[in-house]
């Protein structure tokens, strides 16, 4: 992100002090306060900590950093080149950084030798990165408590546990995406166990890390199960039951069965559940416990292999106000009268045929949200061409924002 924007703009008028800017932050996302920090020199000051909090490094926002793309062997020279010049005297306020492009060790090294005072770090890259390069580039981040990060581990080497407890141990998050090929194989991951008392979230890729931690980890809060992995059943429900304080699991509907589904929707913390529907037909099973602490259940997948199974998970959730998903067309021939009523849908993506099922179904939800899939703009011109559609925008929104909501009309 360009300082120079926040500089260069300046205004004689004045300007009265903005409201409390943590309490600003809850209700703008970080591109409008970069908007408003445009205002005044006055906004400017005042927000930079906020504005400057979160960077973007990605292939889609190249442009942002006045670069066109080319390929260069993922060095990104002229990247660092315009953050060093940007963020001058600013390093320091990036606490969290989301890279989705493919770069070297030596960008890697350069890069985080700039931001120092990171404590959150997302990697989303179609490249997976060795782990030993990551902790050996990474060690030194005192800050650093978030980590997600697309990795591999090629001739693992036990000997290096110490290292790898070290850098792990002090993390509160831990995410972690790994080709399917080496799933299996020994990781260095297997080092975590119920002494990590700091660790709030996790990836659990495979029955090793699950058969050490199904006795039970305090501090956890949020985990997720490797996406298209088969777990030993009888090890994750004793995980499950052994981890009451959970309040938010993500799983694949491989791993599920009644003891499992009953085992989740027992948890008295739990408030977001995502199930990955896969390609895999699921085996219908019988589901007679009652949940009433889930809020927000996630669906997730290409097609619903038999939604019978989803709607037995809905019609147990009995206090659940969201329900998210990002393939409404999956729904077409599902939508049937025991599809329980919630207040929202969220989407995540959207097509012009799902404004044909949405003008026609879906009133069970007394509001749909979107959100980073789709633009308002986009859909603003789709709801002119079904005049007779139930639903109209809550307020007014700008045609480039990503974030809205409609309700139905009064």
């Amino acid at each position: 992100m360009n300082t120079s924007v926040l500089k260069n703009k300046s205004n004689i008028k004045a300007w009265a002090c903005l409201p409390d800017v943590n309490t600003l932050s809850r209700y703008f996302k970080q591109s409008d306060l970069i908007e408003l920090s445009k205002v005044c020199k006055k906004y400017s000051t005042q927000l930079k900590p906020q504005v400057l909090k979160k960077l973007f490094v990605s292939y889609r926002n190249l442009e942002y950093f006045n670069i066109g793309y080319h390929y260069n062997n993922g060095e990104h020279e002229d990247v660092l080149n315009s953050l060093k010049l940007g963020f001058a005297g600013d390093y320091h306020l990036v606490k969290q950084v989301i890279i989705e492009l493919n770069f070297t060790t030596k960008f890697a090294c350069n890069f985080f030798n700039l931001f120092t005072k990171l404590s959150n770090i997302k990697i989303h890259s179609s490249r997976s990165y060795d782990l030993k390069s990551y902790i050996e580039i990474l060690s030194n981040s005192e800050n650093l408590q978030h980590i997600t990060l697309s990795c591999e581990y090629k001739n693992f080497d036990s000997i290096l546990d110490n290292d790898h407890r070290s850098f792990f141990y002090r993390l509160k998050s831990i995410e972690i995406y790994v080709p399917c090929h080496i799933v299996n194989d020994k990781s260095p991951f297997e080092i975590i166990d119920p002494s990590f008392t700091n660790l709030k979230r996790l990836t659990v890729l495979n029955n090793d890390m699950l058969y050490k931690l199904s006795n039970g980890i305090s501090s956890l809060l949020c985990v997720g199960f490797y996406y298209n992995y088969h777990f030993d059943r009888i090890e994750l429900n004793k995980f499950i039951r052994n981890n009451p304080q959970l309040k938010q699991i993500s799983i694949s509907s491989i791993n599920l069965d009644e003891n499992v589904m009953s085992s989740i929707l027992d948890l008295k913390s739990l408030y977001k559940l995502e199930i990955m529907f896969y390609c895999t037909e699921v085996r219908g099973f019988y589901i007679d416990t009652e949940n009433y602490s889930i809020k927000h259940l996630i669906y997730t997948g290409t097609n619903i292999m038999d939604y019978n199974i989803v709607i037995d998970v809905l019609e147990m959730c009995k206090n659940l106000k969201i329900y998210e998903t990002s393939y409404i067309s999956d729904y077409d021939y599902a939508i049937i009268d025991q599809f329980p009523e919630i207040d929202t849908l969220l989407l995540k993506s959207f097509s012009n045929r799902d404004m044909d099922i949405l003008s026609q179904k879906f009133e069970m939800f007394n509001q749909v949200k979107f959100k980073d899939g789709c633009i308002f703009g986009e859909i603003a011109d789709q709801l002119l061409k079904f005049p007779e559609i139930k639903w109209v925008p809550k307020q007014e929104y700008t045609r480039e924002t990503n974030e809205f909501t409609l309700v139905k009309k009064v």
